[in-house]
């Protein structure tokens, strides 16, 4: 039928796109927790300032659809200060 969507296909993105959008911000806020719960002696690694500019300037001119990655990034990068022992 010339009218029907295919089986699968779920709304437009367009209906969906501000719960996704505040839901991308709510994920990029408990990262920014996560990274500040850091000790200060971690803050001084350098993965700590690439995370933090993740989630900052290069969160802020990624797309929509970018963002998503740039947060699995950045929470990759934070699960991996969370392991390094303490200098």
């Amino acid at each position: 039928m010339p009218n029907q969507k295919p089986k699968g296909m779920g709304p437009s993105p367009r209906s969906g796109q501000k719960a996704s959008y505040s839901n991308l911000e709510a994920q990029r806020e408990a990262l920014l927790k996560r990274l500040e719960s850091l000790s200060p002696k971690l803050r001084s690694n350098r993965g700590y300032a690439s995370a933090r500019s993740l989630l900052g300037a290069s969160y802020m001119r990624a797309s929509l659809t970018a963002r998503l990655a740039v947060l699995q990034t950045a929470q990759f990068m934070i699960s991996v200060l969370e392991m390094l022992p303490p200098i």
